[in-house]
């Protein structure tokens, strides 16, 4: 790893934007290396394509090779938010 901090990858609830953790970004950046994408039909991305259902499986494929690019392997950190879970 080309830096000291760990990598943390920050992951946002439906319907919402990386921008829900810009706060927590900043807090984070001064330990962490932060990473937080906007999830495929959100914030800056297009929207999801009418002609193909939705799969989960394109989100994870685009968060991976994010992670990839920034020379990780498995030693990221995920924080993630789902409005809709049952805690």
């Amino acid at each position: 790893m080309s830096e000291s901090r760990p990598p943390v990858v920050l992951l946002h609830s439906s319907g919402m934007s990386s921008r829900q953790w810009g706060r927590l970004a900043e807090i984070l950046a001064s330990t962490h290396r932060v990473m937080a994408p906007d999830l495929l039909g959100s914030g800056d991305n297009p929207p999801w394509p009418d002609d193909r259902p939705f799969d989960l499986s394109e989100d994870v494929d685009a968060i991976e090779q994010l992670v990839l690019a920034q020379g990780e392997r498995s030693e990221e950190r995920r924080v993630g938010k789902e409005c809709r879970s049952r805690w």
